[in-house]
């Protein structure tokens, strides 16, 4: 996979939305996409999520950028 996407959010846990977004909008995990955390800290945390399409990447971080980690 290789179009990523850094993700940055407050806590342990990404915005719950973003896992059901993808999969209702880019299929399958593990197939299409990937994520993986890049840091750990208990109170900020980067998540880098992979792509196989460069289109569904861009699409999905113009979605985080507008909706954010509500």
């Amino acid at each position: 996979m290789q179009h990523r996407i850094f993700i940055h959010f407050e806590g342990l846990s990404p915005p719950e939305w973003i896992h059901c977004y993808l999969e209702e909008n880019c299929g399958t995990f593990g197939e299409v996409w990937w994520s993986q955390c890049v840091t750990d800290t208990w109170d900020n945390n980067t998540n880098c999520y992979y792509f196989d399409d460069q289109q569904q990447a861009a699409q999905f971080e113009m979605i985080y950028k507008i909706r954010g980690e509500n």
